[in-house]
């Protein structure tokens, strides 16, 4: 190489090596910027979620409660079952009745169960999703309401065309002292790709779901365990 051209290089060279190096300083901060606004994004996905996952708790807790509160079939179901007259034909009433009530107020299970001490805990008294639940038994499901208190919790539960689904449950139990008695009612969400969409709103589930570990987001938002219906443990949503 000549002395001109290896003098045109190194002119060349030292215009360009400043450059270079600002535009590898533009492209670092660039990027570094990118990700800071794309994790103040999620953050605020997985805040919203978890703030509608809130008023849907509360919501329902109540919805659950106005059942143990005010429903003429619930404290007619107590009675019967105080009185030891709870059988066929009530069972048919509440086939008619249940239905219609759980889709009015817009869940997707309900659960009228036996909660009185004795052999009869447990006992699937109606059901508004699946009518051929009635007469089995699920101790299982009735011992995680109790344990989750005023707390909703996640149990697998068989739904028409789900055998397994997961679904977030609450509900509250009714009882009478004397003759002694107790009977609850359970109501429940499956959690599906529209509860996600619901609660991550213009946010992505699946990223809102790795978005913060440990947040309180339900399946299929959060991985929590979740108890079979027929017994098992609850799971925190």
């Amino acid at each position: 190489m000549s002395f001109r051209a290896r003098l045109t290089l190194f002119f060349l060279l030292a215009a360009l090596g400043p450059l270079a190096a600002f535009g590898a300083l533009v492209r670092t901060t660039l990027v570094r910027q990118l990700e800071a606004d794309h994790a103040r994004l999620l953050e605020s996905w997985v805040t919203a979620a978890t703030w509608r996952l809130e008023e849907r708790r509360v919501r329902d807790r109540a919805a659950a409660q106005a059942h143990c509160d005010h429903d003429a079939f619930l404290q007619r179901t107590l009675g019967q079952l105080s009185q030891g007259s709870f059988g066929d034909a009530e069972e048919r009433r509440l086939a008619g009745e249940l239905p219609a009530l759980m889709r009015s107020r817009g869940f997707d299970t309900l659960h009228v169960i036996d909660a009185s001490e004795g052999a009869r805990h447990g006992r699937i008294l109606g059901t508004g999703h699946y009518p051929d639940l009635v007469g089995g038994a699920d101790p299982g499901l009735l011992d995680a309401l109790v344990r989750a208190g005023e707390a909703p919790f996640v149990a697998r539960l068989r739904l028409r065309g789900a055998r397994d689904a997961r679904v977030l449950v609450t509900g509250c139990v009714l009882s009478r002292a004397q003759p002694p008695a107790s009977v609850a009612v359970l109501v429940g969400r499956r959690l599906g790709d529209a509860f996600a969409e619901e609660l991550c709103g213009d946010g992505d589930p699946e990223h809102v779901a790795r978005g913060r570990p440990g947040a309180e987001l339900p399946a299929p938002l959060h991985g929590s365990p979740a108890p079979r219906e027929g017994g098992a443990s609850a799971g925190a949503p």
